[in-house]
This record gives C-alpha cells, structure tokens and sequence, in this order.
C-alpha cells in the first residue's frame, strides 16, 4: 500500500514539473504563483512530499489545467487533457509541445524519425511542409492520432 502511495505522489510530482516546465516557469515562479516556498515545491515535484488537495488546486489554476490531469489515472487520459487543452496551433508547434511533453529533445526525436535536427527545427518552426509520410511517421513517435497533428489538435 506505502509503495502505491508513494508512486502516485511521483507519478503526480512529474506531471506537475512536467507541465510547469512546459509552460516555460521556473520552479520558483510556480512556487510565487501558488503562494508556497520553491523547496516545497521542489520536494514535490521530486516525490519527496505529498501534494495537499489545495495545492493541486492552485496549481492547476496556475497551469490552466483540470484539477483531473493530475489524478487521472492512465497516461493514456493525462495525454488526453494535455492535447483537449492545448490551443488550435500550426502542427509545428504542435510538435514541438508535444515532443516537449513527452520530454524528448528535438535531437532525440530527429534520431527517431531518421531525419537532421535542423530539419525537424525547420519544420517545428513553420519553415518546412510537412508530407503525410512524415505526419504518419511524427505522430507515431509521439504516440498520437495524426489527425492530432494534421487538423491542429
């Protein structure tokens, strides 16, 4: 039951440094923004201490996320929120918070999908279209429906 507890507090504490990094904060402006020190949140984000029901709550207000995302049980619906919540963006930039997401580098996602980081920056940054090979081939690296990436969300 203490091993249960205490993955979820990680799996928790990963989701919450994950979308704080994604959002571009640094852990001491969460912390500022949720009104708490930088090493509670930290010991947090680590699983070093359990988040309290309130902290969830603002942080969630803090990060424009449901409450949910960080309780959801499956990866599988954490990803879900994540993509529901993300705005309609060009699909490069839509890859990018993904790969972001998945805390992938664009070098390790380059190396995945066979193709220079340069290329993957390019394209990422609306310099490059992208073929329905590559859509196909990037939203199975991500773990996705390609229809996340082709229609914006």
């Amino acid at each position: 039951m203490r091993e249960k507890l205490e993955a979820k507090r990680k799996v928790i504490g990963e989701r919450i440094k994950r979308l704080r990094n994604y959002r571009g904060m640094s852990c001491h402006d969460l912390a500022k923004a949720a009104g708490r020190s930088r090493p509670y949140i930290s010991s947090v984000e680590n699983g070093m201490n359990p988040p309290t029901e309130k902290l969830l709550r603002r942080v969630s207000e803090v990060l424009k996320v449901d409450l949910g995302f960080f309780t959801a049980v499956s990866v599988k619906d954490v990803d879900k929120k994540f993509i529901d919540g993300m705005p309609r963006l060009p699909a490069g930039e839509i890859i990018k918070r993904l790969r972001g997401w998945r805390g992938l580098s664009c070098q390790s996602l380059a190396d995945k999908l066979r193709i220079t980081r340069s290329y993957l920056s390019s394209i990422e940054n609306g310099h490059h279209p992208l073929t329905a090979g590559l859509h196909r081939d990037i939203s199975k690296a991500l773990g996705v429906k390609e229809e996340v990436i082709v229609k914006g969300r």
